[in-house]
C-alpha cells in the first residue's frame, strides 16, 4: 500500500480509490464489535488485514489482554462481592 493508507468507496459492486491519508495511528482510535457470517469471517479477516490502520484482535486476546492487565491484589472480601451483585440485581445489599 505504499506510504498512505487507502480509503475506498463500494459503489455498484465496485471499490474505488478516493484519496490517501498518512498511515499515523491518530490519537484515539475507536474500538467496535463487528457480527459476520461464520462462512465468511476468515476472508473478512483476511480483507481487514490488508488495511494498516485496522488492528483485528480475537476475543481471546481481548481477554488475555484483560487479565494481564487487571490489579493482581484487589482489596474486596467475598462478602463485598456479593454485596454489590446484590445491589445491582435487586437494589438491595445482604
Amino acid at each position: 500500500m505504499g506510504k498512505g493508507a487507502m480509503i475506498l468507496e463500494a459503489k455498484e459492486g465496485k471499490c474505488l480509490l478516493l484519496q490517501k491519508q498518512p498511515t499515523t495511528m491518530p490519537a484515539a482510535t475507536a474500538r467496535i464489535i463487528l457480527s459476520v457470517d461464520k462462512e465468511k469471517e476468515k476472508a473478512f479477516l483476511e480483507m481487514l488485514k490488508l488495511f494498516d490502520f485496522v488492528k483485528v484482535e480475537s476475543k481471546e486476546e481481548l481477554l488475555r489482554r484483560f487479565i494481564q492487565n487487571a490489579p493482581k491484589n484487589v482489596p474486596l472480601t467475598e462478602a463485598d462481592v456479593v454485596n454489590e451483585v446484590m445491589e445491582h440485581r435487586y437494589g438491595k445489599k445482604q
